[in-house]
């Protein structure tokens, strides 16, 4: 299972699937970036980042604009999909 986390704290979804919370995803103005996260470890897999400026004509990657306010990119896997240090053998 896979939620859909708008990290605002209400909102969240469960999915069965990563494609189905991409695709379900129904972005909102809250200068938060927008995480599929694993929900048996919580660990975040993917990421829609917010930008917090106006895009330029050179940004190719507009996902959801929100004019002057900012923009969503597109979906990225997220750095912290892989397993902390702490996890490994030393």
């Amino acid at each position: 299972m896979y939620t859909l986390n708008y990290n605002t704290g209400a909102g969240n979804e469960t999915f069965e699937t990563i494609e189905e919370a991409m695709a379900a995803v129904d972005p909102c103005y809250t200068q938060m970036s927008i995480t599929i996260d694993d929900s048996e470890t919580g660990r975040e897999l993917y990421k829609m980042p917010w930008w917090g400026c106006r895009h330029t004509e050179d940004d190719e990657d507009v996902a959801f604009d929100f004019g002057d306010y900012g923009y969503y990119s597109s979906w990225q896997e997220s750095n912290e999909a892989f397993e902390p240090i702490s996890s490994y053998e030393v």
